[in-house]
């Protein structure tokens, strides 16, 4: 298991799963509940379709390498109009069939996702660029999908533990610490929503 500032990692065939700190899981999800309204914007200057915000979950979660978001977020991208071989692609990192409208914002996808967030303002300058207001929705959608993939991965590594098959890199005391301020914070992350909400941003 290797440690740094940004949590516990560990390369499992080849792919390195990214596990956060329990302090950075909590910032990610304070910033997810305040951009979920994002996801589902009725604006049309920033609403984006579900197609390529499946490309960029599927992006987010490549990096992370979340076997539960893997899952989940591939359903929902077939449903979306992807094919199987695109998000295959997607999953292994391989950006060939991504359209060149969508390529800038993938890319800063994965970016965002390998740096956690740190040091990404020019390359969020491009975006709003290239985008305009449709870039706020980008970023909320790769924001939303860190939160998720950092739960996700505990929540798979429990799973794993439950059936006797601990996973490598992980520990009791880290899954337990991360469920257990999760549900504490809920109240409070209800109200940031609601707040989000209000706003609309």
């Amino acid at each position: 298991m290797a440690l740094n500032n940004y949590g516990m990692r560990v390369v499992i065939n080849g792919k390195q799963v990214r596990r956060c700190s329990i302090f950075e899981g909590v910032k990610r999800l304070f910033i997810a509940a305040w951009n979920i309204p994002l996801l589902k914007t009725s604006d049309p200057a920033k609403k984006i379709n579900e197609e390529f915000k499946g490309e960029l979950a599927l992006a987010v979660t490549q990096v992370n390498q979340c076997k539960m978001c893997s899952h989940a977020h591939s359903k929902m991208a077939l449903e979306a109009g992807m094919s199987e071989s695109e998000i295959k692609n997607l999953l292994d990192g391989e950006l060939s069939n991504i359209s060149s409208d969508h390529l800038p914002a993938i890319l800063y996808a994965q970016s965002y996702a390998q740096n956690e967030g740190k040091n990404q303002q020019d390359t969020y300058q491009r975006i709003k660029e290239l985008y305009g207001e449709k870039a706020k929705s980008i970023k909320a959608i790769i924001q939303v999908m860190m939160a998720a993939n950092a739960y996700g991965i505990v929540f798979g590594d429990l799973r794993q533990r439950f059936k006797g098959i601990p996973a490598q890199g992980s520990n009791i005391f880290y899954e337990l610490g991360m469920l257990l301020i999760m549900i504490i914070l809920v109240p409070i992350l209800l109200i940031v929503l609601f707040i989000a909400l209000l706003f609309n941003h």
